[in-house]
């Protein structure tokens, strides 16, 4: 529940200019969801989402994505048969038939 939750509000963030928690709470009310102002607060927070500047010049919420870090696993010269990650930075498209994504905390 928490994790639909979460995908709709990402979803209505950027679909529309909400600038409020009462707005947000409004929206997903509206889409069946039975939330109070302290959930969405939570949801926020949890979510890590940031307000920027709108195309009205108001604040709203987004969603502001960490940069993803990628290894590739590659063969190491000095183990032959045993695979090891190499570090290939960041990056905005991955090939995902050579590349792995992996969270910066599980490495």
């Amino acid at each position: 529940m928490k994790v639909d939750r979460h995908s709709k509000i990402v979803e209505l963030i950027g679909k529309y200019q909400i600038e409020t928690q009462e707005e947000l709470a409004e929206y997903l009310k509206r889409d069946g969801y039975k939330v109070t102002q302290a959930t969405v607060s939570r949801d926020i927070r949890e979510l890590k989402l940031t307000k920027v500047q709108g195309e009205n010049g108001r604040q709203r919420y987004a969603v502001m994505q960490p940069p993803v870090v990628v290894y590739v696993v590659m063969a190491d010269e000095h183990a032959p048969g045993v695979p090891r990650l190499q570090h290939c930075g960041k990056q905005s498209r991955i090939d995902r038939r050579t590349t792995h994504r992996f969270p910066p905390h599980a490495i």
